[in-house]
């Protein structure tokens, strides 16, 4: 959605947070034992099939709410157990 909103400002501000991103996930995963992120891809599949069920029913509102609730625990899951400062992700 970023890519395609015509600005191409904030397609390079939303290319550069993803990058961030990314970074921050494989410096996440690899600090865990192996088959770690197994279970936790299962339930950020399972987020995002609900995130499409509720933007295919129309129902906006609620796929805001439910988007908002996992980023949220997201962050407690990944940021608040990371020991990744966030020096290490930039560099």
């Amino acid at each position: 959605m970023v890519e395609n909103a015509g600005s191409t400002t904030l397609a390079v501000l939303g290319r550069m947070l993803f990058e961030i991103i990314d970074t921050h996930n494989a410096l996440f995963i690899a600090s865990h034992p192996p088959g770690f992120e197994r279970p936790v891809n299962r339930n950020a599949q399972r987020a995002y099939r609900k995130l499409v069920n509720r933007l295919n029913g129309g129902d906006g509102p609620a796929a805001q709410r439910h988007w908002r609730r996992h980023l949220e625990a997201v962050e407690k899951f990944m940021v608040g157990q990371s020991d990744t400062a966030l020096v290490e992700v930039l560099s």
